[in-house]
């Protein structure tokens, strides 16, 4: 059984915390055996409540033999936490897909245990998001052209 929490606004999201006010399951995570962490790519900016939503307490909520997916944002990922549950085998394991910082540096704990799977942000690569990927990449080339900033530019200071 898979348990999907869909973050699709701020507002949203704000009430799937199992910690704190924002808490709208008291029971937690524990219906399911897989979590996994969705959010919307096009909320943009407005994920901040989102952020560090899979903490400790929420992580001590999951049962043992739960996985967690996260393919979404990485800040909604408490990785000590993480590390610390899944080196405990407190959860049974971890897919990542996103991180905190990426790329993930090559000495993060999390590559150190073989109870997590971790991929180079390739989740979004679909058939699906195939006809979507080279919209974006025409837009972006198309504000580059006229002399704009790029919006997914990640090194604007070098190409300046």
């Amino acid at each position: 059984m898979e348990e999907t929490l869909q973050h699709q606004t701020t507002t949203q999201c704000s009430r799937l915390s199992p910690t704190g006010p924002r808490n709208h399951r008291p029971d937690g995570p524990k219906a399911g055996h897989a979590i996994t962490i969705k959010l919307d790519h096009s909320s943009g900016d407005d994920h901040q409540e989102a952020v560090g939503i899979v903490d400790r307490h929420f992580i001590g909520l999951m049962k043992s033999t739960a996985i967690l997916v996260n393919t979404g944002r990485g800040s909604t990922v408490d990785e000590s936490a993480l590390f610390h549950a899944l080196d405990q085998k407190l959860i049974a394991g971890a897919a990542l897909d996103v991180f905190i910082n990426e790329p993930l540096l090559a000495n993060s704990p999390l590559l150190t245990i073989t109870n997590v799977t971790v991929t180079p942000h390739i989740a979004s690569i679909t058939s699906d998001f195939e006809p979507k990927r080279k919209l974006r990449i025409g837009e972006e080339i198309k504000i580059f052209l006229s002399g704009g900033r790029p919006m997914n530019c990640v090194n604007w200071e070098e190409l300046g």
